[in-house]
């Protein structure tokens, strides 16, 4: 999945009174990127840093 991707899925996931725990298992992220996606702004799409 790219960033976007992600994002979205996150941001989809979230409305459903989905818990932050149960987006990261689903996804396989750490519950500390899920929690960055949701804090974001909305308009704001940031890019990757390596």
């Amino acid at each position: 999945m790219t960033p976007i991707d992600i994002r979205a899925s996150v941001l989809t996931l979230q409305p459903t009174s989905t818990g932050l725990r149960e987006i990261s298992r689903v996804l396989h992220l750490s519950r500390n990127t899920v929690r960055g996606i949701l804090r974001e702004p909305q308009g704001v799409q940031t890019l990757p840093t390596r």
